[in-house]
C-alpha cells in the first residue's frame, strides 16, 4: 500500500517534470513556484510539493497543478514548499530544474533513486 502511495508520488514529480516549459518566455517572474499535492489514498496520506524557479513557469505549467477530490488528491499552488521534508530530490528536464519534497513516514527509508525506479516499473 505504502509503494502505491509513492508511486503515485513519483508519478506527479514526472508528469510535472516532462510538462515543464524550457522556453524563455514564461510569464512568470522571480521567486518559487509550488504545488503541494496532498493525497488521502484507502485511508493512508501523503503529502509531496514540487518546487521550482517561477521564471521557469509559464500559465501551461501552472495549469498542471491540479487535484482530484475524487480520487483524493488535492493540489495547491503556492510560493515555497513547507519545511520539514522527510525525503527531497532534485530532478533536471532541459533547462528546468524542480526539487521535490515527500513529507511523511513512508519515505524515511527510501532514496530519490527509489522512487524513480519504481516510477520506471509501471
Amino acid at each position: 500500500m505504502n509503494k502505491t502511495l509513492a508511486l503515485i508520488s513519483a508519478f506527479g514529480l514526472a508528469f510535472l517534470v516532462g510538462c515543464g516549459d524550457d522556453d524563455s518566455s514564461s510569464s512568470s517572474s522571480g521567486g518559487t513556484y509550488s504545488c503541494t499535492m496532498d493525497i488521502n489514498y484507502m485511508g493512508l496520506t501523503s503529502s509531496t510539493c514540487y518546487e521550482t524557479a517561477a521564471s521557469n513557469v509559464d500559465d501551461t505549467y501552472k495549469a498542471q497543478c491540479v487535484g482530484n477530490e475524487e480520487a483524493g488528491m488535492v493540489a495547491t499552488a503556492g510560493t515555497g514548499c513547507a519545511s520539514g521534508a522527510t525525503l527531497s530530490c532534485t530532478e533536471t528536464n532541459g533547462s528546468l530544474s524542480m526539487t521535490t519534497h515527500f513529507y511523511g513516514d513512508m519515505y524515511k527509508d527510501m532514496t530519490c533513486a527509489d522512487l524513480e525506479g519504481s516510477a520506471d516499473e509501471e
